[in-house]
């Protein structure tokens, strides 16, 4: 065998190792994914969903509304979007009341103690809401979030034949919502599994987990 089919074979093998590595790659994350819906589900219930989705979505309406009547147009640019996420984070404080024993609601601060977030647990389950620029996030990166990211995917046996929630499994979902062109609407608002980036595989649509709230974002009271 000539110098150049050696080399040839040495590099179509090596080719076709890296196309099975991104194939493996692939497979582990569609499979890690489908298994974080699965605990998400088994978790939450649906209407501890419904309630965070409605919050998001009315909240959009809420702060836009305020804005636009107290604000001239640069103001509300450059100040909607923390002023919605204080809506919603304050909202969020309402499953306390609407689902007691079975969430618990914390303000829970960074690691320098200058900024809060918060968080809602249910069972298994540490669920943050977040604004993203792209259908494709990513959510702005943060130690929390990639704290909470890696102790998600700690929950899973990635590098085992295929990946298994632990005895003690413990996730991360994250809202992620988008601003459409409305400020009193959101694009989109998502039920996602981020990683330590901020990125994410796998993710499910609010309105597929929760239908009914289609129609509610989509009502004459929320888009008059």
């Amino acid at each position: 065998m000539g110098l150049s089919s050696t080399v040839h074979d040495k590099s179509s093998r090596s080719a076709h190792d890296t196309r099975q590595a991104q194939v493996g790659k692939e497979s582990t994350l569609d499979i890690y994914g489908a298994l974080a819906e699965n605990l998400y589900l088994s978790d939450v219930s649906t209407d501890i969903t419904e309630r965070i989705g409605r919050i998001i979505i009315e909240n959009y309406g809420i702060s836009a509304d305020i804005a636009e009547e107290r604000w001239g147009r640069d103001e509300m640019h450059d100040a909607l979007a923390p002023f919605r996420r204080a809506e919603i984070e304050t909202a969020l404080l309402s499953l306390r009341g609407i689902a007691p024993g079975r969430v618990q609601v914390e303000s829970v601060p960074n690691s320098l103690r200058n900024a809060y977030h918060r968080e809602v647990h249910a069972g298994r389950v540490s669920i943050t809401q977040s604004k993203v620029d792209a259908p494709r996030g990513p959510i702005r990166e943060a130690r929390f979030r990639a704290t909470l990211a890696v102790r998600s995917q700690q929950s899973f046996d990635l590098l085992g034949d295929e990946p298994e929630p632990t005895l003690d499994a413990l996730l991360w979902a994250s809202f992620v919502h988008m601003p459409s062109d409305r400020p009193d609407l959101p694009a989109f608002v998502r039920v996602a599994f981020p990683f330590p980036d901020g990125s994410w595989e796998h993710s499910v649509n609010l309105y597929d987990f929760v239908p009914a709230l289609r129609g509610y974002a989509e009502s004459e009271t929320l888009i008059q």
